[in-house]
């Protein structure tokens, strides 16, 4: 089996299994050796057949999905509420590292205590230019204006910016009571050199990721983001 140009080995289906329930998704690690090289083959050597085997043989724990009750919500909510493109939507969502995901939910938390608390507007942005070629956005508003189309328009910007394939927006309007977020866009088209979003970055004074830098952010299964995202 192949994940993202490396070959994985392992003794059976259950341990891809296995290993999706421990860490929620199916993407490796991003490393690299002593001299700066990417492996190309990788091993699932951890024994989680075995724990199917403790549970089906001998009555032990059922092995269960690894993941945060609220990132939990905030999935089953975008699929409840059928935005566009949910299911690209909840399927990217659940690509994150477990780590990776414990930052969204805070991060999300604070844009959202921010906004509510009189700033009008904040918001984040997280780059995985390598691992997944891919950004996302979170904005938190206060005001409400528009801040559907705001959405759009910004995740356009930061997605050109970023010279990525795929970009996930997800808002949340603070005046409005039992929501977790209320508008959702999601991008999938190649990044071309564009002259109209060349000036609209020149305006902003917004400067091209150094992707290097940006691929850092989702390092790993486990791994929380190293650095602050943008804006916050």
């Amino acid at each position: 089996m192949s994940f993202r140009g490396l070959s994985t080995y392992t003794f059976d289906e259950l341990t891809y299994f296995g290993y999706y329930l421990e860490y929620g998704h199916l993407q490796l690690p991003h490393t690299t050796d002593r001299e700066g090289r990417r492996p190309d083959m990788a091993v699932f050597a951890d024994d989680w057949i075995g724990r199917f085997d403790e549970h089906y043989l001998y009555g032990k724990e059922a092995p269960t999905l690894q993941i945060d009750e609220r990132y939990a919500q905030l999935v089953a909510w975008i699929e409840r509420m059928g935005f566009e493109g949910f299911s690209r939507v909840t399927s990217v969502l659940l690509d994150f590292a477990k780590g990776t995901r414990e930052d969204i939910l805070k991060y999300m938390s604070q844009a959202v205590e921010r906004a509510a608390g009189g700033r009008g507007r904040s918001d984040f942005t997280l780059v995985f230019a390598t691992t997944l070629d891919l950004g996302f956005t979170f904005i938190a508003d206060s005001d409400g204006a528009e801040v559907g189309e705001f959405l759009q328009a910004y995740c356009n910007a930061k997605k050109y910016q970023a010279r990525v394939t795929k970009w996930l927006g997800l808002a949340k309007d603070t005046r409005v009571a039992n929501t977790l977020v209320d508008h959702v866009v999601y991008a999938n088209y190649a990044w071309e050199s564009d002259p109209v979003m060349d000036q609209v970055l020149e305006e902003l004074n917004w400067q091209p990721y150094d992707n290097g830098f940006d691929d850092q952010l989702d390092a790993g299964a486990g791994s929380a983001t190293p650095e602050p995202p943008v804006g916050l």
